[in-house]
């Protein structure tokens, strides 16, 4: 069987009078195989002009000798009403001037009678069509480009392969002195208008976009040297056979910048200064606190002879309030580092145990005063890590001080630590806690009975000077040591925030702290690193680096030692190799 093909389908509008010609021309199209045709016949202009104003034609065939219209005249009449529709002209004489004419009123094409070829004939109906067609989509992109051209705030200009000036728009225009007129700039070679533009090197890259086609970026362009005070940034793009240049005035953008950026290294001298200022009038006030906390002691002792009980009753106020100006001026001071980025942590090994335990016992003191009981409890075997003991006591003595003074007489302070794997922590999202996959972490918690802290606030308690408001006996303090406390516990790798149910409800401190190797040297009593020769599953010797827990004889944390690489040589409290890696 042979290959089917289906007819296209096509209205007819045919303007004739001659019945003879109708005949022929609809048994012609009806039986050409190629078309389906739709034919409707009229026999005069005005009435043709009738049907097109109600009906819709793919094409119109006219007859150039009918009762009411001689030569163009009916063509120009149908112009007027329809210029959409293609238009053939059929007629009984030749006349080379006649089709010339013809063509130049709006008709597609032009046929004597006498030489109409069914098969040509009907190829022109078809290319009319089309053409038609594409005539009108080609003057609606037209349309458009030129509404986005003359729309567009920003600079658009079009340019040909040689990099010469097609057009541009209203914005482009402005670039120019007053009372240019865009034919006087039209043709002009793209070095005429942009001054510098084979200089900066632009003008290769607008050769590679008009060769490849793969569009470029333009940063901070100063189109010519009349316009130094104005900058640009835009896109080089391909257009036909040549180029598209879109820029946007970005001047007043980098004036912003620049004033922003003037005025933040203004900020940061006078942010500097104000540092600077705060760790001299520390020191200038430690130095002075110091020697009245000194000569204190040496009172109380009797070192200047007997006292009264009502002297030693003063002596021990000037005493208490000594200590807490000092802790004050550490605070600033530690701050001070902080806002100049001298902050720092020496880490050792550290049995964290042993720290919360030495500053409970610091903090006992002030707790007995109020019957607070503070209690603490392990719930796994933690081992030693590397951390700054001085400094997290810091942040645990900054917790305990809070709780006992926001706390209740008669109440309990809970201090809860333990080992946690990765995957079991739940971390509030305001505690902007990142936590490495696989890793083991210290947990260390601190309940009070307190009066809680409303949900708005929980973050904001880490935030420098910040005091929660409406709290009963918030006592004294500038709102530092849980800020101070936040940037010990990040310079550790960990992450610090607080939960509470809300006001009346207490509340809880987590301290989150990175269980890791505290080192390759081995300390008694403590953790070590050892190196063991293993056979790991594809049969290949290799050695293994294990922190292990001399306690419990067990690795807690383990990495492979690639080959090539040397591995150094840990061992036990007792000197010897672990005999079996548990991992």
């Amino acid at each position: 069987m042979g290959g089917y093909m289906t007819r296209r389908a096509i209205r007819v509008l045919l303007i004739e009078d001659n019945k003879g010609d109708v005949f022929f021309m609809k048994n012609m199209l009806a039986g050409s195989g190629i078309i389906k045709p739709e034919i409707v016949s009229v026999e005069n202009i005005l009435t043709g002009i009738e049907k097109l104003q109600n009906e819709k034609f793919d094409i119109i065939i006219l007859d150039l000798s009918l009762s009411d219209s001689v030569g163009l005249k009916g063509l120009e009449r149908i112009r007027k009403i329809d210029s959409e529709t293609p238009v053939m002209i059929t007629t009984g004489n030749e006349d080379e001037k006649m089709a010339v004419e013809s063509t130049n009123v709006g008709a597609q094409s032009y046929f004597v009678k006498g030489d109409i070829n069914g098969v040509n004939f009907i190829q022109t109906i078809l290319y009319s069509i089309d053409s038609k067609k594409m005539s009108r989509e080609i003057e609606l992109s037209e349309r458009k480009l030129r509404f986005f051209l003359e729309s567009a705030t920003d600079s658009l200009s079009i340019w040909d392969r040689d990099l010469k000036l097609l057009d541009a728009n209203a914005a482009f225009m402005s670039f120019f002195t007053e009372g240019t007129k865009k034919e006087d700039v039209i043709g002009n070679p793209i070095e005429e208008v942009y001054d510098d533009v084979k200089i900066s090197g632009l003008y290769n890259e607008f050769v590679k976009v008009i060769k490849t086609g793969v569009p470029f970026i333009i940063d901070d362009m100063v189109p010519d040297v009349k316009l130094k005070h104005m900058v640009f940034s835009g896109s080089a793009f391909k257009v036909g056979e040549g180029m598209g240049l879109m820029l946007k005035d970005i001047t007043q953008i980098k004036i912003s910048e620049k004033i922003m950026k003037s005025s933040y290294e203004k900020l940061k001298e006078v942010d500097m200064l104000k540092s600077t200022f705060i760790a001299m009038i520390s020191h200038e006030l430690r130095t002075p606190l110091t020697s009245i906390k000194g000569f204190v002691a040496f009172l109380l002792k009797g070192v200047g002879g007997k006292i009264e009980e009502q002297q030693r009753e003063y002596l021990e106020i000037i005493r208490s309030n000594s200590d807490r100006l000092l802790s004050l001026i550490n605070e600033l001071l530690d701050f001070s580092k902080i806002e100049s980025g001298t902050f720092s942590v020496d880490k050792k090994n550290t049995h964290i145990k042993d720290v919360i335990e030495s500053t409970v016992k610091d903090i006992s003191s002030v707790a007995q005063l109020k019957k607070i009981r503070v209690t603490v409890q392990q719930d796994t075997a933690v081992p030693v890590i590397s951390a700054d003991p001085m400094r997290l006591s810091q942040v645990f003595i900054n917790i305990l001080n809070n709780s006992i003074k926001f706390s209740a007489e008669d109440t309990e302070i809970k201090i809860n630590l333990g080992k946690m794997h990765e995957e079991e922590l739940q971390i509030p999202d305001y505690a902007n806690a990142v936590c490495e996959k696989g890793e083991e972490y210290i947990r260390i918690s601190i309940k009070d009975g307190g009066p809680g802290i409303e949900k708005e606030n929980l973050k904001r308690v880490f935030e420098r000077f910040y005091q929660v408001k409406n709290i009963k006996n918030r006592g004294y303090g500038i709102g530092l040591g849980l800020a101070i406390s936040k940037n010990i516990v990040e310079a550790h790798s960990g992450a610090i925030w607080a939960e509470s149910d809300g006001p009346g409800k207490g509340a809880v401190f987590y301290i989150l702290l990175p269980l890791k190797a505290a080192g390759e040297k081995c300390d008694k009593a403590q953790g070590c690193f050892v190196i063991r020769k293993i056979k790991d599953p594809d049969k290949k010797s290799r050695f293994i680096e294990a922190f292990c827990n001399s306690e419990y004889k067990k690795c807690i944390r383990y990495k492979i030692i690639e080959k090539g690489e040397t591995p150094g040589l840990g061992l036990l409290p007792d000197g010897s190799e672990l005999d079996e890696i548990q991992v």
